[in-house]
């Protein structure tokens, strides 16, 4: 049943109470208005439609995120990553706005001053996407009483074209000179004598070889587990529970990436690279500016392993196998071809074609008459 009071305010305060249903209070600041909503309460609860118009209306984006992130993100394999989406989400003024404030252009606002400071348009894209799960997530799970999922009608900004950065040789050199740990003189006045030019993590070095040859991803590479390594047939096993997609598979290993695992020493920890997938990157930036190597991720040796697979001559499903992807457009996108290997593989065929048909192709052709 609902009632309805003017408090000592002037407001006009609404309760509606049933048997079977959570208590439900608002305020207004005109009796017409505290009637309607009371009407729709309980016409909604006659249809067995409740939903928590109370929580919508009181809860900030900011107090939804926060709780997305304790009980949805540490499921998900990118948790780290979409934390610190999160993160910077709830610095963004959008954060103070109540649920159902959240319209498309609001959104769309919020979306355009992204954008306008240097953000690019495929990150605005991941964060729209996480607002729009975040928002889906308390109206399927909170049973919030929002109309509908207000991103789903903000315009998409264009994605920026796909990576297609791949490590020259200069970039190898330099890169494991700067993973090297290695002692140098100092440079300028303040210091005199020796100091360590190289990273201290000694794991990067060897997980770069290994991720060039692999193609495994970050997540993977800082997971994988020595009872999971056969030297003899050479393979390394990596568990659903580890792989993105949630699903086994095989990594054929190469005699380079042989020769890096058995190099390595093994430690306690049962993983091969016992690294935190945040601690290899940001081991991974720091050795990237001492190399003084211009915008080139760990990421991006995934795309080099797929490209030089297919350089070597292996078929999609092949290379598909390898890196691990079920869908050979994603394994287009990370497939960059050097034009020079291809210029050398067209000019070999050519001359192929123009070689003479050898003599033993010929027998059993018969001979003219004379």
């Amino acid at each position: 049943m609902a009632s309805i009071n003017q408090l000592p305010s002037g407001l006009w305060r609404v309760r509606i109470t049933r048997k079977g249903y959570p208590f439900q209070s608002k305020s207004f600041r005109l009796r017409a208005d505290a009637e309607g909503w009371a009407r729709t309460i309980e016409a909604n609860n006659d249809r067995a439609q409740w939903k928590d118009r109370t929580s919508a209306d009181t809860t900030t984006l900011s107090a939804l995120l926060q709780d997305y992130s304790r009980e949805m993100t540490p499921r998900k394999r990118g948790a780290d990553v979409e934390l610190a989406r999160i993160s910077a989400l709830l610095r963004d003024p959008i954060a103070r706005y109540k649920l159902p404030a959240l319209s498309p252009v609001v959104l769309a606002g919020w979306r355009d001053r992204r954008l306008a400071t240097g953000v690019s348009g495929s990150t605005v894209n991941r964060e729209l996407n996480l607002l729009s799960a975040v928002l889906a997530w308390g109206i399927k799970e909170r049973m919030l009483d929002l109309p509908a999922n207000p991103c789903a009608a903000v315009r998409r900004p264009p994605q920026m074209p796909g990576r297609d950065r791949r490590p020259s040789d200069d970039d190898r050199r330099k890169m494991t000179e700067a993973l090297t740990d290695a002692s140098r003189p100092t440079q300028g006045p303040k210091r005199s004598g020796n100091y360590r030019a190289g990273t201290r993590n000694p794991w990067v070095l060897p997980m770069m070889r290994f991720a060039t040859e692999t193609g495994m991803r970050r997540g993977e590479l800082c997971a994988a587990r020595w009872e999971h390594v056969d030297l003899d047939a050479g393979t390394l096993h990596l568990p659903a529970d580890i792989t993105k997609t949630r699903t086994a598979r095989t990594v054929p290993l190469s005699p380079a990436a042989l020769d890096v695992l058995r190099t390595l020493d093994r430690t306690e920890d049962p993983r091969i690279f016992p690294l935190s997938p945040s601690a290899a990157t940001q081991a991974w930036r720091r050795a990237r500016k001492h190399a003084g190597v211009q915008d080139l991720r760990l990421h991006d040796l995934r795309h080099e392993a797929a490209s030089s697979l297919f350089e070597l001559g292996l078929n999609v499903m092949e290379v598909a196998a390898v890196i691990g992807h079920k869908d050979p457009r994603s394994l287009m996108r990370y497939t960059h071809i050097d034009p020079s290997h291809l210029a050398r593989k067209i000019a070999d065929l050519k001359s192929q074609q123009q070689q003479p048909v050898p003599t033993a192709a010929r027998r059993g052709q018969k001979k003219k008459p004379g």
